[in-house]
């Protein structure tokens, strides 16, 4: 449980905004820790729902916003994902992804946008992180060239040319998607 407390303690914004600002930080990292841990076990088992619900609610800390942005993609509500991810993920001043943003939310969010409707932007968003040997940007790639294969020839030249999509968006594997920071330590 080292990294979640190095993960806490740096991170500049709220630690949670159910916990009331009389606890002492040290408390309050205490309670968020044994949270993550509850979530964490909940969603080993499958149970993403419960594992949101035990997270605070409209937390402002990236690894949590990460989580339960993971919890949602393994539930198929990928719209709800793509809002948690791009308020931490998205620089909106020049509509880029944040490089200061580890990469496995990064690659969470492009995972987000690819199934949620807007692949052009996931893929886009896939282009601006140097991580093509991840098992989850192989994953995506592989669903990419899986969907292409499916459009008719007219519907391929247009995404490859101008990146429209067809109506048919692509479906999600059936194995998990997304990562946690316990994922990639």
């Amino acid at each position: 449980m080292a990294i979640i407390s190095k993960t806490v303690e740096t991170q500049s914004t709220p630690v949670a905004a159910d916990l009331t600002k009389t606890t002492a930080p040290a408390e309050r990292q205490i309670k968020l820790e044994a949270k993550l841990k509850r979530a964490r076990d909940l969603m080993a088992k499958g149970e993403y729902q419960l594992a949101l619900g035990v997270l605070p609610a409209a937390n402002q800390d990236i690894e949590v916003r990460n989580i339960c942005a993971v919890c949602l993609m393994r539930m198929n509500r990928f719209k709800e994902a793509i809002g948690l991810l791009r308020t931490v993920t998205l620089n909106t001043q020049i509509n880029r992804v944040r490089e200061d943003v580890a990469d496995h939310i990064r690659i969470n969010f492009a995972i987000a946008l690819f199934f949620g409707g807007q692949p052009a932007g996931g893929l886009e968003a896939l282009q601006e992180i140097d991580r093509e040997n991840d098992s989850s940007v192989i994953m995506l790639r592989e669903q990419t060239r899986r969907w292409v294969s499916q459009m008719t020839f007219w519907r391929r030249l247009d995404w490859r040319m101008s990146r429209i999509a067809p109506r048919t968006l692509p479906v999600p594997p059936d194995a998990p998607l997304g990562k946690c920071f316990w994922d990639v330590a």
